[in-house]
């Protein structure tokens, strides 16, 4: 009989260039994904989750101070870990099975 090894949990995530203007976009997604794990690299951020990341536009906008458009992710991604999905007022980054 052959035992059967659980499987390790599938992290969602996404790496940021470490900028002025994205350290905002970041607290707003760590508001957001209460859990997730931050690594400070030289030059980006990584954020880890179980499950996936789920980004609100209002949140982000809290943090940045004014309006933000989901799309603007794309302009700070250098890799992410998942499926990207962008709407108008959320982006969600998950692996679909």
């Amino acid at each position: 009989m052959t035992e059967t090894k659980p499987r390790k949990p599938r992290l969602a995530g996404i790496d940021i260039q470490d900028t002025e203007a994205n350290r905002a976009v970041v607290e707003g997604i760590l508001e957001d994904n209460p859990g997730a794990t931050v690594d400070n690299m030289p030059g980006l951020v990584r954020i880890r989750r179980e499950g996936g990341l789920h980004i609100t536009r209002e949140t982000v906008e809290k943090h940045v101070g004014g309006e933000w458009e989901t799309s603007e992710i794309q302009l700070s991604i250098v890799s992410m870990s998942g499926n990207l999905e962008i709407e108008e007022d959320y982006i969600d980054i998950a692996w679909k099975r």
